[in-house]
């Protein structure tokens, strides 16, 4: 199964380079073409005001929700591993997130964002990690609950024919 995160060669040797795999890797090609051509085509030379903020902030509020989201995707997968894993990929992933928000938030103050305006979006791209986080314990709840109504349709199909 292809999943987020592996490198293409590990993709090749598990599910051979065919269609499928040659769709995923033209799509993120194209998909980052078409965000760079966005980007680009809102290029301006304007100064710097409270009413004009530049391109390149919100392209690092979108890259850093992503970022995040993967982030929070990492720690719940670690966590279905084991205990101790997921507790040091939590402690590695905040260790590495600290600076990076700081980065972060120096980026949208240069690209004219207020303070305060910084720091809210800064926080909430922060808080899409809970939603990476999310996503495979509802995924997993999800799963269990289609294998139980399963399973119970199956009882009620039995006991029908007895």
């Amino acid at each position: 199964m292809l999943w987020l995160g592996a490198s293409l060669p590990e993709i090749v040797n598990e599910a051979g380079f065919g269609l499928s795999v040659a769709l995923y890797v033209l799509s993120g090609i194209l998909l980052f073409f078409v965000l760079e051509k966005v980007i680009h085509w809102q290029h301006c030379h304007m100064p710097i005001t409270k009413q004009h903020v530049h391109p390149f902030a919100k392209m690092n509020l979108i890259g850093d929700s992503l970022h995040n989201f993967i982030d929070g995707l990492i720690i719940a997968a670690s966590y279905m591993i084991n205990i101790p894993t997921g507790i040091a990929t939590t402690i590695a992933v905040v260790v590495h997130e600290i600076p990076q928000e700081i980065g972060d938030f120096g980026v949208l103050l240069h690209g004219g964002f207020s303070k305060g305006k910084a720091l809210l979006l800064n926080l909430g791209t922060a808080l899409v990690a809970v939603l990476g986080l999310l996503h495979p314990v509802i995924a997993e709840i999800a799963m269990a609950l289609s294998s139980v109504s399963v399973v119970t349709n199956a009882n009620l199909l039995r006991r029908k024919r007895i």
